[in-house]
């Protein structure tokens, strides 16, 4: 069986290495050398033939293809993907009504109905996996060393055909958009789903947008929410 909560722990612990990379600088060429030694650990790394680990590893690769998804490396290494995802999902909420963050975003989030544990509500934990997949595939350029990755962690899996399909983005897109719309039962977890498609989908291109822009529409964010949300993760 898939354990989302897994993948997410695994997805934390790769972002501590890349976090040591970037050095919290955020630059250009260090982005590239983590993202290059994330692909280099797929191909070579026996433990990376996991499915926690190999999703965990494409997730990554999704984070750090982009500026903003760069600047979140650090908080998702120090606090957890979902605990992350919470706090800018806050921080966004915060900001339209013109009021401001204090120390601790992450407790703050919590205290407003944000989630921010992923070992807490397994469900949950699924659907942000899902969604950062299903960003990540969108621009339909993952490589085949990384599709070998995630088809070696799988042949060692006892996975439903479902989970297999989602790992390999052999869903309909129509269905993973149900999926997550189902997944969001308040608007703040809407908003969270809504903020894990945004910083893993990278450097937008047509495809990518086109995507975000249906995620929206199907989560009930409004074009300023969903905005706001892509301003926020930009940094």
């Amino acid at each position: 069986m898939l354990d989302a909560r897994k993948i997410l722990t695994e997805l934390q612990q790769q972002a501590e290495r890349a976090a040591r990379e970037l050095e919290a600088s955020g630059a250009v060429d260090k982005a590239k050398k983590a993202a290059s030694d994330v692909r280099e650990r797929l191909q070579t790394d026996p433990k990376a033939r996991t499915v926690a680990a190999g999703a965990g590893g494409l997730l990554l690769l999704g984070i750090l293809g982009s500026r903003g998804g760069r600047r979140l490396i650090g908080d998702i290494a120090q606090t957890g993907v979902v605990a992350g995802l919470g706090a800018l999902a806050y921080k966004t909420w915060m900001e339209r009504q013109g009021k401001t963050v204090g120390d601790n975003p992450v407790r703050e989030a919590q205290a407003a109905g944000f989630p921010i544990d992923h070992a807490s509500d397994p469900e949950f934990a699924l659907a942000v996996v899902r969604a950062m997949l299903a960003a990540a595939y969108a621009d339909g350029v993952l490589d085949a060393h990384e599709q070998k990755t995630i088809d070696a962690a799988m042949a060692k899996s006892d996975l439903t055909t479902g989970e297999r399909a989602m790992l390999t983005n052999e869903i309909p897109e129509a269905e993973t958009l149900r999926l997550l719309a189902a997944a969001a039962r308040t608007p703040h977890h809407a908003a969270e789903l809504y903020a894990a498609a945004v910083v893993s989908a990278g450097d937008q291109n047509e495809r990518e947008t086109a995507f975000l822009v249906k995620l929206a529409d199907h989560l009930g964010l409004t074009e300023s929410e969903s905005k706001s949300i892509r301003i926020g993760a930009a940094g």
